[in-house]
């Protein structure tokens, strides 16, 4: 039966869809549990498939060199007048806030 499952066609198949396959076949080599109990035994239980890698995740970093190159901003959620207001305060990197 493990010569049937390890057949090429079959790498990512699920153990429901092989059984089914050889069924279709007139091959009988166990109902689905038997599948499954014999794979488990080699621990071949699980994702068949490939799995993708993600690549990592870099950080991107802000470098600046001189004042006025990067900048940063925070919003904030205000009580006001008006049901509700928000408030935006841009800054730079080097710590000098941005009014016009």
């Amino acid at each position: 039966m493990l010569d049937a499952v390890h057949q090429p066609r079959f790498i990512d198949r699920s153990v429901p869809h092989i059984h089914a396959t050889l069924l279709d076949e007139n091959l009988y080599y166990g109902s689905v549990s038997t599948f499954y109990r014999i794979l488990r035994s080699v621990n071949e239980v699980g994702d068949r498939r490939d799995q993708a890698t993600r690549p990592a995740y870099a950080k991107p970093e802000l470098c600046a060199t001189g004042p006025n190159q990067v900048y940063a901003w925070d919003i904030t959620k205000l009580h006001g007048p008006q049901k509700w207001t928000y408030f935006c305060v841009p800054q730079s990197t080097e710590g000098e806030f941005i009014m016009n």
